[in-house]
């Protein structure tokens, strides 16, 4: 079987989209360029610590952030994980925590809606409610892959592992995982 290279990269995003982007286009730009065919960002990666405005910046799957990229991952003809976005749903007006699979002719072959939102409220300095600003998702995502059988999960989902018992019985060798964790 043919071996193949991945990267996961890891950034520390901030509330400003245009920083994160550029980073995250560096970042892309060295993991090909290392050999990588199989690329992975993080959860949240175009706009991370303020919530409330990820949300306002949501945009739909066919906006200019996914375009981009997707036109990114054509042009070097490698499989990509969006990590995840703030998307939105035209149709319901929804915001997701998503995240995506494009392929290396810069298809989107797989989309994946974070299940379990993280929520915390201990006291003023200690709240995190990703349920005031996005839906969860309803379904599991598994796809086979000429990288193998990917399965999905999104930061916090990590600890309900009846999702990753589901998905391995689906089949899935691989484990999707973007995370983003709070201070």
């Amino acid at each position: 079987s043919a071996i193949m290279l991945a990267a996961a990269i890891q950034l520390s995003s901030v509330p400003e989209q245009a920083t994160n982007l550029r980073a995250a286009y560096d970042w892309l730009a060295r993991a090909r360029s290392a050999g990588a065919s199989l690329i992975v960002l993080p959860e949240l990666f175009p706009s991370y610590g303020d919530l409330e405005l990820a949300a306002k910046q949501a945009e739909p799957i066919d906006g200019a952030l996914i375009s981009g990229l997707r036109e990114w991952t054509a042009r070097q003809g490698v499989w990509l994980v969006t990590g995840s976005f703030a998307e939105f749903d035209p149709a319901t007006t929804a915001v997701y925590n998503t995240s995506l699979l494009i392929d290396p002719r810069g298809a989107i072959a797989a989309r994946y809606r974070k299940r379990h939102l993280f929520n915390i409220d201990l006291n003023a300095a200690t709240r995190c409610s990703e349920g005031d600003v996005f839906t969860p998702g309803d379904a599991l995502t598994c796809v086979t892959t000429t990288a193998g059988t990917l399965g999905w999960g999104i930061c916090f989902d990590l600890r309900f592992p009846e999702q990753f018992r589901a998905l391995s019985r689906a089949g899935m060798e691989i484990l999707l995982a973007p995370s983003a964790f709070t201070e």
